[in-house]
């Protein structure tokens, strides 16, 4: 976030509160690209003095998970669903119940066993589990169906990387690149691989092409 803008948020607040109630009394955060402070039961952007909901993305999964099954049974009720409404529907249920999305990706997968999207994200799934395997499996089996699939070719680098096989996970994210060469987080992190392998200029090229692709 812009520095001038922080400074003129905080000018705001300082106008805003209470005389003689420091800045130091309430609590200041960045939520995407606005300014928010928090005093005791309330939340407000200063820059508008707008209030705003407070609500973490963990504390609105857990208002809304009781409903994911249901909305999983009423959606399967409806009618015959096809592999890609499974894959749609387990994308929508991820940010509130990880356990009704990895059923939804399975049925896309029972459907049709090559869904390449469905794989993926069941593999990253099963990688922010600790299933480094699993993840691995899901990844390469992704590829047989569609071998120009950057994401997995990307997923794939970052569990190889946490495996510890650094060499074959440099080639996952060049092979990335190869097909989709403004992967950000792709060069970000070959260029965090090179710089420990010694070779700083194919670092010093990658990084300065992540900061091009977040700047723009």
């Amino acid at each position: 976030m812009p520095a001038r803008r922080i400074s003129r948020a905080l000018r705001g607040l300082a106008d805003q509160l209470p005389a003689g109630r420091p800045l130091s009394a309430v609590h200041i955060a960045a939520r995407g690209d606005e300014v928010l402070v928090r005093d005791a039961d309330t939340t407000w952007a200063p820059e508008t003095g707008q209030v705003a909901f407070d609500f973490s993305v963990g504390e609105l999964a857990t208002r809304v998970e009781p409903f994911a099954a249901r909305m999983a049974r009423e959606r399967e009720d409806a009618g015959r669903m096809a592999a890609d409404d499974w894959y749609d529907l387990g994308f929508d249920l991820e940010a509130v119940s990880l356990a009704e999305a990895q059923r939804a990706y399975s049925e896309a997968l029972r459907l049709r066993p090559g869904h390449p999207d469905a794989l993926v994200n069941l593999g990253r799934l099963r990688h922010e589990e600790g299933d480094l395997g699993a993840a691995e499996e899901h990844y390469r089996a992704a590829l047989r169906e569609d071998a120009r699939h950057a994401v997995a070719r990307f997923n794939l680098g970052v569990v190889l990387e946490d495996s510890g096989r650094t060499d074959p996970a440099i080639e996952a994210y060049r092979a990335a690149l190869a097909i989709d060469p403004d992967l950000p987080q792709a060069h970000f992190n070959l260029a965090r691989l090179l710089e420990q392998r010694g070779d700083v200029q194919g670092a010093v090229r990658h990084l300065a092409t992540y900061r091009r692709l977040r700047a723009g």
